[in-house]
């Protein structure tokens, strides 16, 4: 969507993807421990949510990430290489991007 939005304000094209790519490894790596933080220890030491408590790991939060930005991260790339290896650049990216750009929105 990010790359969407940077094509109708005629952006560069290729920093969105590296600037998406990076906070998508920054998402992975850091939103466990950046969730637990303000789920469960935050909470309990500002002495709110007495009668209620999340315990929730930092583990399962990590999961949920890599399932919903790490795999479509590594799709994404591995079917680049991949297709590319296989196809050649010239015929994969006028051949195959085309056909599965649609599916990409």
């Amino acid at each position: 969507m990010v790359i969407v939005w940077n094509d109708l304000a005629h952006g560069d094209r290729e920093a969105a993807a590296v600037l998406v790519t990076l906070n998508s490894l920054f998402q992975v790596l850091a939103f466990g421990v950046l969730g637990w933080f303000y789920i469960d220890w935050l909470p309990g030491r500002l002495g709110l949510g007495d009668g209620e408590r999340l315990d929730i790991s930092m583990g399962k939060i990590a999961l949920n990430v890599v399932v919903f930005l790490g795999v479509p991260l590594v799709a994404g790339f591995l079917t680049r290489r991949i297709g590319e290896r296989r196809l050649g650049r010239e015929r994969y990216e006028n051949g195959f991007l085309p056909k599965v750009a649609p599916w990409a929105l």
